[in-house]
């Protein structure tokens, strides 16, 4: 009876338990009423994406529309000659004969010159320019060897008395004054030349010694700010020794000697060492072809400048 009693007292409650519990049953009550019936009271706002969506497409379309604006177009007057396909620019020309002396600019755009080509050859002219030969209009940088090949034929020198008299007198002026020879002239010596003054007796210097020499003439054409105006006035006055060329052995020097080079650069110099690492030395100048970036054309260019002991 006692353990009974025990029970009974351990489930009875007093008058402040009572309240107490109640009071936590409602909340309870409250809470989970409150989590049932907040749904009902909060409205469900559509947005709407149509108008997002409409920008974002525009945006799309305007970058498409950028990218094409940023590919060269061979018809603009921004494009550079110098970067085109030779192949595709020669297929345009349709030459006919032509004197370079008097053709028109409207003549050379029928024949397929690019504005920057008739502009430069037009430039040449306007400052007293003359073609006294063939060969004349083939030292014009604007003119690539292959355009040449096919305008040549069609070219026809009309010689005056008065340009047989020029011409005479140009002959006889090269003929008075001593040729300077490039790769050992001093700052003096070139600006004692009409036509280089203080700016191009430096520049050509400088390249000269970042090269190791010059083993043509046209190589200043590489100067910035000569154009083939003035090259076309100083060139006749100028000489060229390609034995005084200082040359790189390819088989001891450093990544860093050869990359410093500008006809090397990092790519050609880091060719040539992991090639000469893995085979051994070149035995031959010939053997740098048989690395990766070596082409013909790269050969020819900078052969002139290295050598294997």
């Amino acid at each position: 009876m006692a353990s009974f009693k025990n029970i009974k007292d351990f489930f009875s409650f007093n008058k402040s338990e009572r309240r107490g519990i109640f009071i936590l049953s409602s909340l309870i009550f409250l809470v989970i009423l409150f989590d049932i019936s907040m749904p009902l009271f909060i409205s469900h706002r559509k947005y709407d994406t149509t108008q997002f969506a409409k920008e974002v497409n525009a945006f799309l379309q305007s970058q498409k529309i950028i990218n094409k604006k940023t590919i060269p177009d061979q018809h603009s007057d921004n494009f550079d000659i110098f970067e085109a396909n030779n192949t595709n620019q020669q297929k345009q020309l349709t030459p006919f004969t032509f004197d370079p002396n008097t053709i028109t600019p409207e003549q050379w755009q029928q024949i397929g010159l690019s504005p920057k080509q008739i502009k430069t050859l037009m430039n040449y002219r306007s400052k007293g320019g003359k073609y006294y030969k063939k060969d004349d209009f083939k030292k014009m940088y604007c003119i690539s060897e292959k355009e040449f090949a096919v305008l040549e034929p069609y070219i026809e020198i009309k010689i005056s008395q008065n340009t047989n008299q020029a011409y005479d007198v140009h002959k006889k002026e090269a003929k008075t004054i001593a040729l300077v020879e490039i790769n050992s002239a001093s700052a003096d010596e070139l600006m004692a030349i009409n036509g280089i003054g203080p700016y191009f007796a430096d520049k050509i210097i400088s390249y000269k010694i970042s090269l190791g020499g010059y083993y043509k003439i046209s190589q200043l054409l590489d100067i910035p700010k000569m154009d083939s105006t003035k090259f076309s006035v100083v060139s006749s006055f100028l000489d060229v020794n390609p034995e005084a060329i200082r040359k790189i052995d390819v088989n001891t020097a450093t990544f860093e000697d050869l990359k410093k080079h500008p006809y090397i650069g990092y790519n050609i110099a880091l060719s040539l060492v992991n090639y000469r690492t893995k085979h051994g030395k070149f035995k031959q100048l010939s053997d740098i072809k048989q690395s990766a970036l070596i082409s013909e054309k790269v050969y020819e260019k900078i052969s002139h400048y290295l050598r294997v002991d």
